[in-house]
């Protein structure tokens, strides 16, 4: 399909949401969280397109598994090395035990690792929805029946974060409902103004409920907090449609498509780095300063990212891009 300009300005913001997310403090970060992570989902869901599983299979495991693996093993080998070394008491043993921790991924890898969940997550999630597609999308009912399930399943799990799955795969029961939506979105634009304009307004009353403490939503896809059934869809869809139309309003702008844009486009990069930038800032410089994380959270993955596209190796190993005809 043809590159609409607001895509890359959409998950611009999406990216400076996540980041700002990470480093706010908990009354400003616990709004940014309804919405920051089912925006790439949605997104993924709008670009998707049905190709055959083998070459989508393919597609998907080069264009995140790759970039996955190959800073979780950069990030992850210095860890290893640390605890052999300060704690030599620990051994081989300690050394196994966190190589398995990084291999079954998910919520039991966090600090800077905590955005890993996010990349398998939408990994299982592509893939799920594609098998759906394929097999069922004729058959109307099934396919619907199976989101429902799916969604169901989210529910049941709902609040339960004790309980860890490889990957965070549990999580792509509600993803996947996203990225429908994202899909949905595509084939049937332009949504009707009466139902869009009902979304729209949805996220105020919304926000004022919570204000006011006459509900407490709190939304946290990395440990299955989803919130209020039924709410956690309104929320998504109304958050989604305003930084929709605020993308498609700033990619009018060159300037500030250009920023975006770039910033979009390096959302992958910025995604497994910023809380490893965080950290430095935390320990070297001794600042939680929210300006100062914000922008050396950006900035310096970015910049990365663009040493990154210099050659065609780094190109595959960190930006997971294969061939520039085959990925989005």
């Amino acid at each position: 399909m043809n590159r609409l300009p607001w895509i890359d300005v959409f998950k611009g913001i999406g990216i400076l949401a996540v980041v700002l997310g990470h480093c706010s403090p908990d009354s400003l970060a616990k709004y940014i969280y309804w919405f920051h992570m089912p925006l790439f989902f949605f997104i993924s869901g709008y670009l998707y397109q049905p190709i055959t599983s083998k070459d989508f299979l393919k597609k998907k495991t080069l264009r995140l598994l790759v970039p996955y693996a190959v800073f979780l093993v950069l990030l992850g080998l210095p860890k290893v090395v640390l605890l052999l070394k300060q704690e030599p008491e620990a051994g081989p043993g300690g050394a196994a035990q966190l190589i398995g921790s990084f291999l079954y991924g998910g919520k039991e890898i966090g600090g800077i690792y905590a955005t890993f969940w996010f990349i398998t997550c939408l990994f299982f999630t592509q893939q799920l929805f594609h098998v759906l597609y394929l097999r069922t999308f004729s058959k109307k009912w099934l396919f619907y029946f199976s989101l429902i399930l799916l969604y169901g399943l989210a529910i049941l799990n709902n609040g339960h974060y004790t309980l860890s799955f490889p990957w965070n795969i549990n999580v792509a029961a509600l993803a996947i409902i996203y990225f429908y939506f994202g899909h949905t979105t595509r084939r049937l634009e332009p949504i009707p103004r009466g139902v869009k304009s009902a979304f729209l307004i949805f996220i105020f009353p919304a926000l004022a409920l919570d204000l006011l403490g006459i509900i407490s939503y709190k939304f946290d896809m990395r440990y299955s907090f989803y919130g209020y059934p039924v709410f956690n869809l309104a929320i998504v869809v109304s958050c989604v449609l305003w930084i929709q139309e605020l993308s498609k309003g700033i990619s009018r702008f060159s300037l500030g498509q250009t920023i975006l844009s770039e910033m979009g486009r390096a959302s992958l990069v910025i995604m497994f780095l910023h809380l490893t930038v965080f950290r430095v800032i935390k320990n070297v410089f001794h600042s939680n300063s929210t300006v100062l994380l914000f922008v050396l959270g950006l900035t310096i993955p970015f910049m990365l990212y663009r040493v990154f596209r210099v050659t065609s190796l780094t190109r595959k190993l960190f930006l997971g891009d294969f061939s520039k005809e085959l990925f989005d």
